[in-house]
C-alpha cells in the first residue's frame, strides 16, 4: 500500500482534554516517534510525505533519516533539530525549557492557575500573527485550547535542550538527506 500522508505529530501531543493519552503519559521525543511509527505501521504506509511542525520536528526528522527510502518528501514548518546559533526560542519556550527553580515554579503555577496560563498563551501567540484580523480570529481558539496542551507542552520543554544537543552529531547525516 502506497499512500501519501501528511502527519502533524504535535496534534497527538497537544490534542487537549479529548486526547487519548493515558494519565502519566510521557510527553517527549521518543513518544512522538512511537506515535508516528504506530500510524505508519497501522496504515502500512510505504511512501510518506511527512509534514513536521514545532515540537514534531525532531521525531519526524529522526524517522525520515532512519527511513529515507519510505519518505517521498519532508516538509519542515517552524521547527528545529539541533544546536544552531540562529535558534532563538520564543519567551515561553525559553522559560519552560531552561532547567532550574524558575522553570519548576513556572510549571507549578501554570498547572494550578488556568487564567494565568491562558493569559500567557494569549500574550505569546498574539506575537505570531501579523494582522489584527487574524489575531482576533485565531488567538481565542488557541487560548481556549490552552488548558489541554499543558502536559505535552511542559513535558516536551523539560527535555528540549537535551534533545537539541543530542542531535548535534546527526547534522552531517541530515545534510546527506536526499529527499525533497
Amino acid at each position: 500500500m502506497s499512500i501519501r500522508w501528511a502527519l502533524k505529530l504535535d496534534h497527538f501531543v497537544n490534542a487537549g482534554p479529548n486526547s487519548d493519552k493515558p494519565f502519566g503519559h510521557r510527553h517527549d521525543v521518543s513518544s512522538l516517534r512511537m506515535d508516528l511509527e504506530a500510524v505508519v505501521s497501522a496504515f502500512d504506509l510505504q511512501s510518506v510525505l511527512l509534514v513536521v511542525h514545532d515540537l514534531s520536528g525532531q521525531p519526524g526528522i529522526d524517522w525520515a533519516l532512519d527511513n529515507e527510502e519510505r519518505v517521498s518528501a519532508l516538509v519542515l514548518l517552524n521547527t528545529y533539530y539541533s544546536s544552531m546559533a540562529e535558534l532563538k526560542p520564543p519567551e515561553a519556550i525559553a522559560r519552560f525549557s531552561k532547567p532550574g527553580l524558575w522553570r519548576d515554579i513556572s510549571v507549578w503555577g501554570a498547572s494550578r492557575n488556568d487564567a494565568m496560563w491562558q493569559r500567557g498563551v494569549d500574550k505569546q501567540i498574539r506575537k505570531f500573527f501579523a494582522s489584527q484580523s487574524a489575531r482576533e480570529t485565531f488567538v481565542p481558539v488557541f487560548v481556549h485550547q490552552a488548558l489541554g496542551i499543558r502536559p505535552g507542552y511542559f513535558g516536551q520543554n523539560a527535555v528540549l535542550r537535551e534533545e537539541i544537543a543530542r542531535r548535534d552529531h546527526l547534522v552531517p547525516r541530515l545534510k546527506q538527506f536526499r529527499r525533497p
